[in-house]
């Protein structure tokens, strides 16, 4: 876990060790003394039954490690521009993007640092990983998709299945097409739609305008456990993750939130059939990211030139 003394990273810790999972998690962080305190923190979970497989390492681990977690990050803006933190994160990339190289062949690298799309992208333009083992952290959105659904539909958000793709908190697409709740399909009118794109669209800067100081911890904690457990369990269920794309929904080079089966060794794309709106929305969305990756090229070049 890179970035292990961060609000998200700290909490995926601890959502880790009380899981009782199996193997080691070895914690990295430049703040050395955070970092310590978690561990000292963290080591009486032991008392409680918690997994006691838990140390802090250095970025050589990766060359063991059978999963990579990236969620280091400079505290997030205290604007809604997630833009902002393509130049305020490039520094930290340009230090890490080496050390990523680092990873095993058969490893799962999760990219939980924003903007995760572009950088998915970047890690695996990066050449020494594959496309398929580099997933980015975008569960967050189809979240808050399914909330806005059972909002609407006066049900409990476990019983809604639904999909939010594309751009990680940007150009979302929202697949109205493939909504079910308890397993039935369910349409929703475009003049019913407004209240949910809304609720997607503003649901950062709502967060932000809070002045909560932190990124959304929990939630991202427990989603991360869940990729990285089903992929762990080579369970069946697709979950929607930012991967990079070879063609799917006709786009090539970027990486975008799509359902991901991860039942196998190598993560595979989940092609829906979309609607021609939503696959309109895809390539925008494809086209923003896209931009997003010439921002942070352009800013890891600045770093290198200032280094």
């Amino acid at each position: 876990m890179i970035g292990a003394a961060g609000t998200v990273g700290s909490a995926f810790a601890f959502h880790w060790l009380v899981s009782a999972p199996a193997g080691e998690l070895v914690l990295v962080d430049v703040n050395a003394g955070a970092l310590q305190a978690q561990l000292m923190d963290l080591d009486h979970l032991r008392g409680l039954g918690a997994h006691p497989g838990v140390r802090i390492g250095s970025r050589a681990a990766l060359a063991e490690a059978d999963v990579v977690v990236l969620a280091a990050s400079l505290s997030a803006p205290a604007g809604p521009d997630r833009a902002a933190m393509v130049t305020r994160n490039a520094g930290l990339l340009a230090g890490l993007l080496p050390d990523l190289r680092l990873a095993r062949p058969d490893a799962l690298v999760v990219v939980a640092t924003n903007p995760v799309d572009a950088i998915t992208t970047l890690v695996v333009d990066s050449g020494s990983l594959r496309a398929d083992q580099v997933l980015g952290f975008s569960l967050n959105d189809t979240l808050r998709f399914r909330a806005a659904l059972a909002r609407h539909f006066g049900v409990e958000i476990g019983r809604v299945e639904g999909w939010n793709l594309g751009q990680h908190g940007g150009a979302q697409v929202p697949v109205y097409s493939a909504v079910t709740v308890d397993g039935r399909a369910r349409s929703i009118s475009p003049r019913d739609r407004p209240p949910i794109d809304s609720y997607l669209a503003e649901w950062f800067r709502s967060y932000q305008g809070l002045q909560p100081g932190r990124s959304t911890g929990w939630a991202s904690a427990a989603g991360l456990h869940r990729v990285i457990d089903t992929w762990w369990n080579r369970r069946s269920a697709p979950l929607p993750c930012s991967r990079l794309l070879g063609g799917e929904h006709g786009l090539t080079g970027v990486a975008l939130g799509v359902p991901v089966d991860l039942s196998g060794d190598r993560p595979a794309v989940v092609e829906l059939g979309l609607t021609g709106a939503e696959e309109a929305g895809m390539h925008r969305a494809g086209a923003a990211v896209g931009r997003a990756v010439d921002a942070l090229r352009d800013a890891l070049a600045r770093e290198r030139e200032d280094a």
